[in-house]
């Protein structure tokens, strides 16, 4: 009967059966473990089937279902003969036990569930989630939307037309919850934004992903699009040379690793009678970012600077919002490391002007900084190589960046500050940048430090 629902249950790759000694058969998959018990004959014939996806819903006990699908040690599919596949449920992150979440009488979509499109379909997903749910029927996206708030069960369906089946899977596998209120009950949960534990969760390698296959250095984009250059400035811009310092005799040379170290603080006051000099941010930028080498790998130009960077690509830019520099005019510049000089931006004033009060209000209210510093990254750069994991790992290259900074900083005896945040709209304003091609991602105030500190 072509209209008749079929369900397909195929265990998730990676999963083996053991069994014990008892006669017990575990699943195991990684460091995960689940007892399906003392299966019979038709268990164990019902355990080869859904190993190689012939098992049909109707041969699996509720119970059995809900373990597997919900628990996510296995995927499903449902559909019909005639118009093909409703929706299908994929196993994602580690399978947990759904015996610890009884179903509920009025469930809610989680927090920190996302309904995004997929090509012709409409995928549903949380990072607390065992399986992923996706929907090629229009008609069940927007019966699922009505559980933005909680639906009482009535009989084999819930309110909203939702079928009770469906609905055990997607509270087993943690799509729905009892209420929104029990996501926040303790601060496990209600410490988490669902931005921030997205973040968390699709920038690292899981037990549902590839590393070189779906995640990690993958270089996707090769042969689709052309890697960006290394060079990241406007040839246009009026470009100011920097002298190349000696470093050898220099005071900061004097300065053990150490003493550097244990030093290192912030500051957020400056000596105004002896704004920092042009030839300080020459040696400061020399010794923090300056390309010390660059080749060719294939095609794609990398560089080796006093900071590392992931596959040698070296996505982050300079940027320097100066006030005030003795020996440089105040706006805003570009670090070009390759030259090692500046180039002047035509950037709006109003926008630095902002750029320079918000800085202030980051660092307390204290003075605004004599030299801003604003890290961009030019996305393109690491994300064509790298999927899922590119912006963490820029957000990593900022951390590493920084403590260059302060480390050099303290050791010429300048005052430096890590800003904790940032304003991306202001810097594109500022810049006349994309925000999707590049945007700012740290900030970085320095100055002259006064005397006795």
């Amino acid at each position: 009967m072509s209209g008749v629902e079929e369900v397909r249950i195929r265990l998730r790759p990676g999963v083996s059966a053991v069994t014990a000694s008892s006669g017990e058969v575990h699943l195991v998959c990684g460091p995960d473990t689940v007892c399906l018990g003392v299966l019979d004959e038709r268990g164990r014939a019902s355990l080869i089937r859904l190993a190689d996806g012939s098992c049909t819903g109707t041969e699996l006990p509720a119970a059995l279902d809900r373990l597997l699908v919900g628990g996510g040690w296995a995927g499903l599919e449902v559909g019909t003969a005639d118009s093909g596949p409703t929706y299908a449920l994929s196993p994602v992150g580690r399978p947990r036990r759904p015996e610890e979440y009884p179903a509920p009488t009025s469930p809610v979509l989680s927090r920190f569930a996302v309904l995004r499109r997929a090509g012709a379909a409409a995928v549903l997903e949380s990072p607390l989630a065992t399986q992923q749910l996706t929907m090629h029927d229009p008609t069940l996206v927007a019966t699922l939307t009505a559980l933005i708030a909680p639906v009482p069960r009535a009989g084999s369906v819930l309110l909203t037309g939702v079928s009770a089946p469906l609905a055990d899977r997607l509270w087993a596998c943690g799509l729905l919850t009892a209420s929104d209120d029990g996501e926040a009950a303790d601060l496990a949960h209600a410490q988490w934004r669902p931005h921030e534990l997205w973040f968390h969760h699709e920038s690292r390698d899981r037990t549902h992903r590839r590393l070189g296959v779906d995640f990690g250095g993958t270089t996707w984009a090769k042969g689709v699009f052309p890697a960006l250059p290394a060079v990241g400035n406007d040839s246009a811009w009026r470009y100011v040379p920097l002298p190349a310092p000696q470093l050898a005799g220099l005071p900061a040379d004097q300065v053990t690793l150490s003493e550097a170290i244990e030093s290192r603080r912030s500051y957020r006051s400056y000596d105004e009678d002896r704004p920092i000099r042009l030839a300080e941010i020459s040696e400061f930028l020399y010794r923090c970012a300056r390309v010390r080498a660059r080749d060719d790998h294939h095609g794609v130009e990398m560089s080796d600077r006093p900071y590392p960077s992931g596959g040698r690509l070296h996505e982050l830019e300079i940027y320097l919002l100066v006030r005030s520099v003795d020996g440089l005019e105040s706006g805003l510049y570009h670090y070009d490391p390759f030259q090692h000089g500046l180039a002047r931006v035509p950037a709006e004033p109003v926008a630095v002007r902002a750029l320079l009060r918000r800085s202030a209000g980051a660092m307390a209210g204290h003075e605004q900084p004599q030299v801003l510093i604003l890290l961009s990254a030019r996305f393109g750069r690491l994300m064509w190589k790298y999927e899922s994991m590119g912006y963490a790992l820029v957000l990593k290259h900022v951390g590493v960046l920084m403590q260059t900074m302060y480390l050099v900083a303290t050791a010429m005896g300048l005052a430096p500050c890590a800003l904790g945040t940032g304003d991306v709209d202001l810097f594109a304003a500022a810049s006349g940048r994309d925000s999707l091609h590049e945007s700012s991602v740290g900030e970085f105030a320095l100055g002259s430090r006064r005397a006795g500190q």
